[in-house]
């Protein structure tokens, strides 16, 4: 068994317990492959791109508190995931992991954290917390998901090679409830927001609704797998539920019973109790060697084989974990290694770790119930005593249960990984057929001659479209065969993404007792598979596009902006005539328009060999609705040498979508909330927001540079942007609570909270007249077209321009976290020369006191709570009516008179807000509130 699979293994089990219990970007389909599980693709995965993000969704309801009175779930939880540190630590895999909980809303979760020896303290805090989060109302899988399923995609904008996947953890039913809060702290429930909930049949009306919306095509079960999501489901049976509760569960997870048209992509399981919870997830990730055998009987009795689990090493094997159990209480246990040497596992305290040492083999093993125990084994170096067969001994102390049944799942570990060492610098042409070869390497990239493999091994290769058709490159490649080159047919591929599968099978060494001279054949493990993406790119004579357009979020109507980044030779647009094809998103949204300034041969973007050009691009649709918008659209590159010869490209695109706040509903609300008295908690809900809309105090690291923008070219000081000796040596002085405001040398970062109650803060980029647009939001925002940034402002980079200077000149702000790799660091200035120099352009005529930009969070219209002014500055008033001061302009007759709201249209929204007029407006009386600390 490989370390990634063991990985894996301890991830779903860790996970599991302690909550109670994409590949790369999207793809127009992820097929169910009939020869492995969803835990295989998401190990191949891993192996591939060597980063992951694992998301926790853990139910917080009040049914926990019968199904798992005691939270063995969290004991158990904190000694697996100090396991899973060190395996993650032991394979060089980037493993992120969070947690997060759902009831009746969505309850955000912990920040990220990348699992290994020094963070998983940490973790184990975090999962302390969840010991007493058990009294939630509901059980509500959509919100739930659909929260998960945003925290991963701002994940994935960072990281697009991450693997993601969700532990999906509930003890019931769908249930939609009330929160005891709700008057006063509304929920927004997509699937059915006009329901009120007051009575059994509102609340049967929401289950129906959020069932619909899960599982219709384009739903949110389809919006997890596109990306892709593999999820990992386990349903408690305990405290009264029953096995029918989950049906909706494993539908949504599995993809089964009609629930999506997308192939489902994970994996069900149901446990009854903290042992079969164990094995459960040990049995989904397909991941072990399971055995079963009986009890040696009594106390004193000599070992026997029918208690024997076995398993051969040999020294290409550094780890092993073992998962028993069976059917008696407090068996006794016994290791003996392939010298005969006894090592008994002593009973301690459940969830209490104990390590021992015998020959310089380390055993650490945890008793997690009466039944069920986990134990890992060691060995560094060569050591005589690690190699040959080791037996796994269970005794019935009592004799008193001959029937009973022993299990083990064993886990056999090898720094053996398949590869394809040339795969970054290969070009696969469709059309024609190329020479590819594979090879062998340790955790840390080194390669492995196959010929020092000590026992049998062999190869398989699969070439898998992007469609999810499977071609054999080879199969069988023996430990003499893997490194000679092979043939790789693209003759049916289209240019667009690819993936090379490699499934490596090795059985361990055969052994000989030198006591008995009795040969012991080798231990099969678990194919080691790895997913190798590479681009296939167009025939001789075109360039290529990137594959995937993320087009943003947007509040109300889809009207956003992005860019297709093509590459040379050629000239590229996009084909105007083939409209764009929805794949999933919020029902309400039933078409998109994209149009682009390049949308014929007449104005395609003309692109040398070796250069590369962004097409800009704007989605649009009058129709809103919350929800993950993903779908393709097809561009178009003509040959320069042969302008008659066109190649299609398809390419994938992505929106997060959201309904706007009912704004005339919640300005009711406060009113109410603030006049009569019941709803005083709201106001209390914008007090706590505006508390912790705080930049984290974690380590930045700041730095301005000049630029000048050639074309598609950042210049600095006369030459393409780099980092340069001496950059990024000022650190931000950030306090141990957070900041509200931050200087950056003359930048200031401003935080607000904004104008919902929900969800978080964000920050203001101030300097003074200069207009701006960051990594993370490429729009300006407000009438002061300010940039903006989320309250974790970390590696991310802002672009300033002076609308009163040089048309030419720009200033970036790199704003890096202080514990940022080399590479991280690299890829943020890669991103900027990449995206800059296009998302300038759209600061062009930009000042001030001009158009606003794009709506959404952050522009000073429409706020019903004095927010809309300067960023940054509290209580100015905004652009829209107030009902708490002064919104309109005396109109004729003394009548009021309000700006009109801006008209969708095919490109950004562009209008001038109209300011108040100082002082108490006619029609509307003075704000008795006074200044507004929530922006």
């Amino acid at each position: 068994m490989s370390l990634l699979h063991k990985t894996v293994r301890l991830v779903l089990a860790a996970v599991l317990l302690a909550g109670g219990v994409v590949l790369l970007g999207l793809t127009r389909s992820t097929p169910a492959y009939a020869a492995d599980t969803a835990a295989d693709r998401y190990v191949a995965c891993l192996n591939g791109s060597k980063r992951g993000d694992l998301l926790v969704l853990i139910d917080t309801s009040a049914s926990l508190q019968s199904s798992d009175a005691e939270a063995a779930r969290i004991a158990a939880g904190e000694y697996l995931l100090r396991r899973l540190a060190k395996s993650a630590d032991e394979g060089a895999l980037s493993l992120n992991i969070s947690l997060a909980g759902f009831a009746n809303r969505y309850e955000p979760g912990t920040q990220w954290n990348e699992l290994n020896p020094g963070s998983v303290d940490r973790v184990i805090t975090d999962i302390r917390d969840y010991r007493n989060r058990n009294s939630g109302f509901g059980t509500d899988y959509w919100l739930g998901l659909d929260g998960a399923r945003q925290a991963l995609n701002e994940r994935k904008q960072a990281a697009p090679d991450s693997c993601q996947a969700i532990v999906f953890f509930s003890d019931g039913a769908l249930d939609i409830d009330r929160a005891p809060d709700e008057d006063a702290n509304p929920i927004d429930r997509p699937y059915d927001p006009e329901n009120p909930l007051r009575s059994p049949a509102d609340r049967d009306r929401a289950k129906a609704a959020a069932t619909e919306s899960l599982c219709r095509p384009g739903g949110l079960a389809d919006q997890t797998r596109v990306v892709p999501i593999t999820m990992f489901g386990v349903g408690l049976t305990a405290g009264g539920s029953q096995a029918s509760d989950f049906d909706l569960m494993r539908r949504v997870v599995e993809g089964t019973g009609n629930c999506g048209a997308q192939p489902g992509n994970g994996q069900f399981a149901l446990a009854a109790d903290i042992d079969t919870l164990l094995q459960a997830f040990d049995r989904i990730t397909g991941a072990a060697t399971t055995q079963e055998g009986s009890y040696c009987q009594g106390e004193q009795a000599q070992l026997c084989e029918e208690g024997a689990h076995s398993f051969v090493l040999d020294a290409s094997i550094n780890s092993v974990s073992i998962l028993g159990s069976g059917d008696i209480d407090e068996p006794r246990i016994v290791l003996v290694s392939p010298g005969d040497k006894q090592i008994e596992l002593k009973r301690s305290a459940a969830g209490d770790p104990q390590t021992l040492e015998s020959d310089g083999v380390k055993v650490a093993y945890t008793w997690m119930s009466k039944k069920t125990f986990s134990a890992t084994l060691d060995s560094e170096g060569s050591n005589p005593a690690w190699t040959g067969r080791w037996r796994l001994i269970f005794f019935d102390p009592t004799g008193a249960n001959p029937q009973a049944k022993s299990r083990t799942s064993i886990h056999i570990s090898g720094n053996v990984f398949p590869a394809w060492p040339g795969a970054q610098d290969a070009e696969i042409r469709a059309g024609d057929t190329a020479q590819v070869t594979f090879g062998l390497e340790n955790a840390d990239k080194q390669t492995i001659d196959p010929s020092r493999l000590l026992g049998q091994v062999s190869m398989d290769a699969t070439l898998i479209d992007a469609d999810g058709n499977q071609t054999p490159i080879a199969n069988g490649l023996g430990r003499d065969d893997i490194a000679k080159p092979q043939q790789l047919d693209a003759s049916n591929l289209q240019p667009g993404p690819a993936s090379v599968r490699l499934s490596l099978n090795v059985t361990t060494a055969g052994w000989q007792d030198p006591r008995t001279g009795e040969n012991v054949p080798g231990t099969p493990l678990r194919p080691q598979l790895a997913d190798i993406p590479f681009t296939v790119i167009a025939p001789a004579g075109f360039g290529r596009v990137d594959q995937h357009v993320n087009f943003g979020s947007v509040e109300g109507p889809v009207n956003l902006s992005g860019v297709l980044t093509a590459h040379g030779p050629g000239c590229v647009w996009l084909d105007s005539t083939t409209p764009p094809a929805i794949t999933t998103g919020p029902a309400e949204i039933t078409s998109v328009s994209l149009t682009s300034p390049a949308s014929s041969t007449d104005t395609c973007v003309r692109i040398e060999a070796g250069s590369s050009q962004d097409l800009p691009l704007t989605l649009t649709s009058p129709q809103t609705g919350s929800g993950g918008l993903t779908g393709t659209f097809v561009a178009k590159m003509a040959s320069l040498d042969s302008p008659d010869k066109v190649q299609d490209f398809t390419v994938d695109y992505s929106a997060e979508v959201r309904r706007p706040l009912n704004t005339t509903n919640f300005v009711l609300t406060l009113i109410a909330a603030l006049v009569l008295g019941p709803g005083i908690p709201l106001a209390l809900l914008y007090l706590t927001k505006w508390a912790t809309a705080k930049i984290p105090a974690r380590p930045l690291l700041t730095q301005q540079v000049p630029l000048q923008v050639s074309g598609s070219t950042l210049l600095r000081d006369g030459s393409p942007l780099m980092l340069q000796g001496g950059d990024l040596r000022d650190m931000a002085r950030i306090p141990s609570g957070g900041a509200r405001s931050l200087d950056v040398g003359g930048v200031t970062l401003q935080t607000r909270a904004g104008k919902s109650p929900f969800g978080a803060g964000e920050v203001i980029v101030e300097s003074g007249q200069q207009v701006g647009l960051s990594s993370a939001h490429p729009v300006p925002a407000g009438k002061n077209n300010a940039a903006r940034l989320p309250l974790a402002v970390h590696n991310n980079w802002v672009l300033l321009h002076d609308p009163t200077g040089p048309a030419d000149r720009a200033t970036a702000v790199l704003l890096v976290a202080g514990d940022a790799t080399p590479q991280q660091r690299q890829e943020l200035v890669d991103d900027l020369n990449r995206r800059g120099p296009q998302l300038f352009s759209t600061l062009s005529g930009l000042n001030t006191g001009g158009a606003s930009g794009q709506g959404g969070p952050g522009q000073g219209g429409g706020n019903p709570f004095g927010g809309g002014g300067q960023p940054g500055q509290p209580g100015q008033p905004g652009p829209a009516a107030n009902p708490f001061g002064g919104g309109a302009q005396p109109g004729p007759g003394g009548q009021p008179q309000y700006p009109q709201a801006p008209q969708p249209g095919p490109g950004p929204q562009q209008h001038q807000p109209q300011p108040p007029a100082p002082g108490p407006q006619q029609g509307h009386p003075q704000n008795p509130f006074g200044r507004n600390p929530f922006g």
